[in-house]
């Protein structure tokens, strides 16, 4: 199909299709600090991947499905670390 311009007017055609997509929001507060069962459930009901709950939250599942807290709070504090303030 045909790409609009980011800005400005245009003339959609009579029975043309018009797809309008826009960005869902980011979310609330730093994802680090999002609660670890939090992650742990949406990470059960296959919500999440573990690599995105590793990536995204700092929050590390092991192969029980079950958090590893060691790991979970060294990967958090390492990613802060590394993070400009």
């Amino acid at each position: 199909g045909t790409q609009l311009a980011g800005k400005g007017e245009q003339i959609i055609p009579k029975n043309d299709l018009l797809i309008f997509e826009t960005p869902g929001g980011g979310g609330y507060g730093n994802p680090m600090q999002r609660d670890i069962r939090k992650v742990n459930e949406d990470f059960v009901a296959g919500l999440i991947s573990r690599k995105k709950a590793e990536v995204l939250y700092g929050v590390v599942i092991d192969e029980l499905n079950q958090t590893d807290m060691p790991a979970t709070e060294a990967l958090r504090q390492s990613v802060l670390l590394r993070r400009p303030a």
